[in-house]
């Protein structure tokens, strides 16, 4: 899909004033984007222009996009400066990111740092935290979606976010599998209309592991495999692919990809916490007491029991045992011809037991 040179030159003429149409910077799937400038704040802008056939197809997903960015502000969520219309072309602005799409980063260097994976995940995190706060659910969470500046991760592109609906029938116009394969939820896979936060969890669990291991989790060609194995295959771990990669980790991005939401995170925070490490503490006689007192004295009492159980079985283990006895040689003798009474014989009496301290 392209802008004609007829639609941009209309763009331009309408926009005399307020903004500079500059080069084109990306096409994506309903739109294309332009590198601007902004007359009247001195600044540079990104403009999204959906013109030519992509009006009639994606008109009101566009302006449904304008309308869930609109509502959306967080220090990691692309922020809308704009939107208008220009005769039949509709466009919004935001601001231009001078970085790069975490796509681009990842074929450009391959598996980040774990630290750098796990901070930017937690970044996105929240982003995506406060849109589903808003009732929004973004469907579409892939490296080419976030933009990297100075270190932070950008979440963009709600062109097929949708509010969540608590009436599943309400299907919104889905039913049809909406996003990328190699992100996508088993239920959005499914075409399921019943879909919340959990499938975005999925799709972050996926994008965490392609950013410490350099690939998709099954895959990043666009085929019906790569979604039959979103469908039925475990989730893989990226620590046997990776093994620095730290064990709550990757435990956390299977949980996050359980074929069942059920199953998964119950939000994007849960999942933030489970990348956060777990710190070794030693238990020392301060830590000890700062139990509360009621289960030190529990505790005290159980041990004592313990103990107590363990020393009547040493003594019942001795009383049980048979006597040994100990005769002198001579009177056993003398015994057998009834010279000396058995009462001479010398019986060891059995040792006290021990018991423990």
């Amino acid at each position: 899909m392209g802008v004609s040179q007829d639609e941009i030159e209309q763009l331009r003429r309408g926009l005399t004033g307020r903004y500079v149409i500059g080069a084109e910077i990306g096409v994506g799937g309903m739109s294309t984007v332009y590198r601007a400038t902004d007359i009247r704040h001195g600044r540079d802008v990104a403009l999204k222009l959906l013109a030519g056939p992509s009006v009639q197809q994606f008109g009101r997903r566009f302006l449904r996009e304008i309308r869930i960015t609109a509502g959306l502000q967080h220090p990691h969520v692309l922020p809308l400066l704009d939107s208008g219309s220009v005769g039949n072309l509709h466009f919004f602005v935001t601001p231009f990111i001078a970085g790069q799409a975490l796509s681009q980063h990842l074929r450009e260097h391959g598996a980040m740092m774990v630290t750098d994976a796990l901070q930017l995940t937690k970044q996105i995190a929240a982003a995506l935290a406060h849109a589903h706060a808003n009732n929004i659910v973004h469907l579409d969470v892939k490296p080419a979606n976030i933009l990297l500046s100075d270190g932070h991760a950008i979440v963009a592109d709600f062109g097929i976010a949708r509010a969540v609906s608590e009436d599943c029938a309400d299907s919104s116009g889905f039913g049809v599998a909406a996003g990328t394969p190699s992100y996508m939820s088993p239920e959005q896979v499914a075409g399921s209309s019943c879909l919340d936060g959990r499938s975005d969890v999925y799709s972050l669990a996926c994008v965490l592991f392609e950013m410490l291991t350099g690939q998709p989790p099954f895959g990043d060609e666009s085929s019906t495999s790569v979604l039959s194995r979103h469908l039925h295959a475990d989730p893989p771990s990226a620590k046997r692919q990776r093994p620095s990669v730290p064990r709550y980790a990757d435990h956390a991005i299977v949980r996050a990809m359980a074929k069942d939401p059920a199953d998964r995170y119950p939000s994007m925070g849960a999942f933030a916490m489970a990348l956060e490490p777990r710190p070794w503490v030693p238990v020392t006689r301060r830590s000890l007491f700062r139990v509360p007192r009621r289960l030190r004295v529990a505790g005290a009492s159980i041990a004592v029991a313990a103990l107590s159980a363990f020393g009547f079985g040493v003594s019942k283990m001795a009383a049980d045992a048979p006597v040994e006895e100990h005769v002198n040689p001579l009177a056993a003798e003398l015994d057998e011809v009834g010279d000396v009474p058995m009462a001479n014989t010398e019986v060891a009496k059995p040792a006290s037991p021990v018991m423990p301290c």
